[in-house]
């Protein structure tokens, strides 16, 4: 009889385990966005030349029992003929994809590789997520 129990205890726990491994996957997959403009300055005169937009995006994607995040970043300037394009990792706007592991302590997102990148601090109830000080907002 006493085996039973521990077994039926043992299955009890396993599937909360699942479920609450389930409902933090739900909770922290998405994509997460923020958009934000400055005035951009040429170097060599001090002076405004324009306004740049940035629209920069994370992408949480489960991966097992890791996360995988990445990143788009897109600028467009109001002073050339552009448009929108895509920033590369190399200028100084998207950083390269890496595993998470979710800290259910903290509510954090953290690197499996350590000093890749912060934490990001998710705010699941409120679909926004913290990367640093940055705040950036769910939208699917």
């Amino acid at each position: 009889m006493k085996s039973k129990i521990l077994y039926l205890t043992m299955a009890a726990a396993i599937i909360a385990g699942c479920n609450s491994q389930q409902a933090a996957s739900n909770l922290i997959t998405g994509t997460y966005a923020r958009e934000y403009s400055f005035d951009q300055v040429n170097l060599d005169t001090d002076k405004s030349i324009g306004n740049a937009s940035v629209r920069d995006t994370i992408f949480i994607t489960p991966d097992g029992d890791h996360f995988q995040v990445s990143n788009s970043m897109w600028r467009k300037n109001d002073y050339d003929d552009k448009g929108w394009y895509k920033l590369g990792t190399n200028e100084r706007g998207a950083f390269h994809t890496y595993a998470a592991k979710w800290n259910e302590t903290d509510s954090t997102l953290d690197p499996v590789d350590f000093g890749v990148m912060n934490p990001i601090k998710v705010d699941g109830k409120n679909g926004k997520i913290l990367l640093g000080k940055t705040e950036y907002g769910k939208v699917k």
